[in-house]
């Protein structure tokens, strides 16, 4: 399997397990709440992950490729970011025990990045793992995700907290 093609499925597999508990938005709330990519600040991660960008910037992740349950999602530099709304503390601390309890992803709590955060990972070996840092501020759940290899999970977590915390001030 292509590594591009492995990547997106291990994030759609993280975006699937983490966000099992959003409230469907109407369409008319889907009009005025904000993308993902509001999210991403590019200058940052340009210097955070030292990639170059090949793709002119963000790209909004097109509805036929979320889970159903997602509000938007976008990518950039291989850093997936989705965003679900109408979040409470108990529908996000049930998402994060649906984790634990499964036993797909280990979780560990994080503190600095929004009200409430965790990170989740693919304790695995193998050639890929997902990798996530799920951070709750107000009403919103956002996911910075990537795919890894196993030896890298922890650098990429340190990677995603970094990210996450330049995205959790605009997601107030």
């Amino acid at each position: 399997m292509l590594p591009a093609i492995r990547h997106t499925l291990g994030i759609a597999t993280i975006a699937t397990i983490v966000h099992v508990t959003v409230v469907p938005a109407t369409a008319a709330g889907q009009a005025t709440r904000p993308g993902a990519c509001a999210f991403v600040d590019a200058p940052e991660l340009l210097r955070l992950t030292g990639k170059k960008d090949l793709f002119g910037g963000p790209q909004v992740m097109p509805r036929d490729e979320l889970p159903p349950q997602h509000a938007s999602g976008c990518h950039y530099l291989g850093i997936m970011f989705f965003l679900d709304t109408a979040i409470t503390p108990e529908s996000f601390a049930r998402a994060r025990r649906g984790l634990e309890t499964r036993g797909f992803f280990k979780v560990q709590s994080i503190s600095g990045v929004g009200d409430e955060a965790y990170y989740m990972w693919d304790p695995k070996p193998g050639n890929y793992n997902a990798v996530g840092v799920v951070f709750r501020s107000g009403n919103k759940r956002v996911t910075v995700a990537e795919n890894t290899p196993s030896d890298s999970v922890e650098p990429m977590k340190t990677l995603l907290l970094s990210i996450a915390k330049t995205a959790a001030p605009r997601a107030r």
